[in-house]
C-alpha cells in the first residue's frame, strides 16, 4: 500500500534478523549434535533477544509518536518483530528439549526449569546473558529521535543503556550479578547448577 520503513526501522530489523539467524543456527547445531554445551547457550540468547525486541519496539513507538513512521507501516513492523520473537521462543524450546534429553528431571517441568534458571545465581547463565546483551544491544545504535544515553561508569555512549531497567530479564540477571559469590538461599534450578 505504499508504506515504507524508515532507515532506522530497517536497521533495527536487520539487527534483530541477525540475532534470530544466530539463535536459529545455535539451536539447530545443539539439536543436531545433541550438544549440552550449545543447548545451554540458547536460553540466555533468547532472553537477550526479548530485551532486543523490547528496545526495538520502544524505538518504534518513538518513531510513530514523532510521525517518523506511518501507522500502517507501524502495524507491519510490529507484526514482523513479534513473529521474529516467536522464532526465538521456539529456539528456546528446542534448546530446553536437548537439555531434557540428558536430564530427565527437566522433562515435564520445562517452565519451572526456565523460571528457576532466570532467578538462580547461575554464573554461567549470567555471563552468557551479559555477553549476548552487550553484543546485540550495542550493535543496535542510537535512536535517532533521542539523545544517546551514556554509561555512568565510563561516560561512553551506549545503546544498551536505553533499555529500561524494569526489563524483567535484565533485572533478574543484574540481581544475579550483584549476588555473585554470595551464598544463595531457596530453590535451586531443576537439574544441576551448571545447566
Amino acid at each position: 500500500r505504499g508504506g515504507i520503513f524508515s532507515e532506522t526501522a530497517v536497521n533495527d530489523l536487520n539487527e534483530l534478523s541477525g540475532a534470530i539467524n544466530d539463535i536459529l543456527h545455535l539451536a539447530y547445531d545443539a539439536f543436531d549434535a545433541n550438544s549440552i554445551e550449545m543447548a545451554r547457550e540458547v536460553e540466555p540468547m533468547e532472553e537477550v533477544i526479548d530485551s532486543l525486541v523490547a528496545a526495538i519496539k520502544g524505538r518504534h513507538i518513538d518513531r510513530v509518536t514523532h510521525k517518523a513512521c506511518d501507522v500502517y507501516s507501524g502495524i507491519l513492523f510490529e507484526d514482523i518483530v513479534s513473529n521474529m520473537e516467536r522464532i526465538s521462543d521456539l529456539c528456546s524450546d528446542l534448546g530446553i528439549f536437548v537439555l531434557a534429553r540428558s536430564n530427565p528431571r527437566i522433562l515435564g517441568h520445562e517452565h519451572e526449569y526456565v523460571h528457576n534458571l532466570h532467578h538462580s545465581n547461575n554464573q554461567r547463565y549470567a555471563k552468557s546473558f551479559h555477553d549476548y546483551y552487550d553484543r546485540y544491544l550495542n550493535r543496535l545504535g542510537p535512536n535517532l529521535l533521542e539523545p544517546v544515553p551514556t554509561s555512568p561508569e565510563s561516560g561512553q555512549k551506549t545503546a544498551s543503556a536505553s533499555v529500561k531497567k524494569s526489563d524483567k530479564h535484565g533485572a533478574a540477571v543484574t540481581e544475579e550479578k550483584k549476588t555473585e559469590g554470595r551464598k544463595t538461599e531457596g530453590k535451586k534450578p531443576a537439574g544441576n547448577a551448571s545447566e
